[in-house]
């Protein structure tokens, strides 16, 4: 769960071994793909957390309720910071907020060793795609 601290900007943390696998493989092939990428390319041990620092917010209204929300920052992986720019789309209702996206990093712009696993039969791209889904719920 990212955590929020409050400031003229925004930190955005992630613990490193919260991350999740979603493309479809063999259970076998999961154990050993989030071995290798915990230990051995991220090192969670020696970088516990990934975090996004935010120093710039633009929103642009799409329609009624939509509106497309960019966020420009810095984002800490694996010991390297580099500028980042996340866009989102948001839908505002009554009582909630949705907003969703996705991004890419390349491995090595992070000096991340890109990893094969099952005896090189399987190799981890250099691109990592990562998107997400965010639901908020007013609360009184």
């Amino acid at each position: 769960m990212p955590k929020i601290l409050k400031g003229p900007w925004s930190i955005y943390q992630i613990t490193t071994g919260s991350l999740e696998i979603l493309d479809e493989v063999r259970a076998s092939d999961r154990r050993e793909i989030e071995r290798v990428m915990f230990d051995e390319v991220l090192q969670k041990s020696r970088y516990p957390k990934i975090e996004f620092k935010s120093s710039h917010v633009s929103a642009t209204k799409l329609s009624e309720n939509v509106f497309r929300l960019t966020v420009s920052g810095d984002l800490s992986l694996h010991g390297t910071n580099r500028g980042m720019r996340l866009d989102f789309q948001i839908v505002v209702g009554e009582e909630s907020l949705r907003a969703q996206g996705a991004f890419s990093v390349l491995q090595s712009d992070y000096g991340l060793k890109i990893a094969s696993v099952a005896g090189g039969t399987l190799t981890l791209r250099d691109e990592l795609k990562c998107g997400y889904f965010i639901v908020a719920r007013r609360s009184d």
